[in-house]
């Protein structure tokens, strides 16, 4: 049924009770020097004659060698060897006088000149299509090869790698100027000049950016544009302190940047104003949440009272569906038994009704039946089940060790670090 709007009370109690849904995060202010190998690049241009010299180095690796299709027979007497060589000159001789000399041709496949041997190679890659050489002698025998088929290798031009190869060459040249820039900007940090003044001596811009949260955000929940996509940046922006400057940092993909933390906007409640909209949205899909386990509940009384989960389910008008066997640890897949279910159900009788919360609002369900674990059908199963039990045993006990400790030591959350947690570093 459709949700009514909250009043303006409900509305206000809701915004007090759930601070943390309506809370705006952290934000801060930066100033940064970021030396991108990539961005100095493009200015710079290799010279030519570096490019084409690096064109020699590279066309070899990167061109697609010759391939021929072969057939062979292979004699063990030269006399036989060359007989069928001079009666087999068309490539419809070759196959029918390979039977008439009572030989099994041999299918060498698609090869490359380096997958034969040296004499075996240089005279197969002589012939043209249909081409069938002389008896070769090697340590097996006399080979005699038909080709069957040539596929032309190719060599990359240099116009096709040249945009390429500037650019690899300038990346090059641009790393090893951003190391000595690094350099020199250091001596000028350490001698207590300011970002701007180091900015000045290495020939690049300040960057500057208000309002960043630790995701890279601004308070428009968008990425803030032109923030360098660096979960190091990021991370160097939310653990250094107000006023301070971080040392140089190296990136993974050899980004050099050093960044001061200018001004620091806590977390703090957003008024009703900016987010009565959202407050709304909340509060229907929290009383949404109410009002299936408020049905929920219902069908389930009736059905206790009838023993009869299906008849009331159809009488109300709600779906059935009857599913596979499923385990306390393992449900099937495409199962439409939610995991949040699990508990209830393996802690009820057979014909129990219990309830539980599901994506889509609420479950109702009735164990039909229960089969018994079959402990020793395998020992692996077995064994698999006590280690499952044990680490649950495990975990519960930790669990109500570490609820035991924060009674006298309360425990207060880091959201910052959490978040600096899972973006972690590339």
């Amino acid at each position: 049924s459709k949700v009514r709007s909250p009043s303006e009370t409900e509305l206000i109690k809701f915004h007090k009770e759930n601070p943390e849904s309506f809370t705006a995060p952290e934000y801060r202010n930066i100033t940064a020097i970021f030396l991108d190998p990539v961005e100095l690049a493009k200015e710079l241009s290799p010279d030519q004659a570096k490019i084409k010299e690096e064109y020699e180095f590279r066309k070899d690796s990167r061109s697609i060698p010759e391939r021929r299709y072969l057939e062979q027979l292979l004699f063990q007497d030269k006399a036989k060897a060359n007989s069928f060589y001079k009666n087999s000159h068309s490539v419809k001789n070759f196959s029918f006088a390979s039977k008439e000399h009572s030989k099994i041709l041999t299918d060498l496949g698609n090869l490359r000149i380096q997958d034969l041997p040296t004499a075996l190679g240089e005279a197969a890659f002589k012939l043209r299509v249909n081409g069938i050489t002389k008896p070769i002698q090697t340590g097996l025998g006399w080979h005699v090869l038909h080709i069957k088929k040539i596929t032309l290798g190719k060599t990359p031009s240099f116009n096709s790698l040249k945009a390429e190869i500037r650019r690899d060459l300038a990346r090059e040249i641009a790393v090893d100027k951003i190391v000595n820039l690094t350099g020199k900007l250091d001596d000028t940090l350490a001698g207590g000049a300011t970002l701007e003044t180091a900015a000045a001596t290495v020939f690049t811009k300040i960057i500057r950016f208000k309002a960043v949260d630790s995701l890279g955000n601004n308070p428009q929940g968008k990425p803030v544009t032109g923030l360098p996509d660096s979960s190091l940046f990021l991370e160097k922006i939310f653990s250094t302190p107000k006023g301070e400057t971080t040392n140089i940092e190296e990136t993974q993909k050899g980004e050099f940047f050093v960044l001061k933390v200018e001004a620091i906007t806590p977390p703090k409640l957003k008024p009703m104003s900016a987010v009565r909209k959202e407050i709304a949205n909340f509060w229907k899909q929290d009383q949404v949440r109410l009002n299936a386990k408020t049905k929920a509940k219902i069908l389930q009384k009736a059905a206790k009272m009838s023993s009869a989960l299906t008849k009331e389910a159809k009488t109300t008008g709600y779906s059935i569906y009857r599913s596979q066997p499923v385990s306390r640890f393992a449900n099937p897949q495409n199962s439409k038994v939610p995991s949040s279910i699990l508990g209830p159900l393996f802690k009820a009788k057979q014909k129990d009704i219990v309830i539980a919360p599901s994506n889509d609002g609420y479950l109702v369900a009735q164990v039909k039946e229960i089969i018994a674990a079959e402990t020793n059908k395998t020992r692996a199963k077995t064994e698999s089940l006590k280690t499952q039990l044990q680490n649950l045993v495990a975990a519960d006990t930790v669990g109500q060790y570490l609820s035991a400790l924060r009674r006298p030591y309360p425990v207060t959350i880091d959201q910052k670090a959490v978040t600096q947690a899972i973006i972690g570093r590339q």
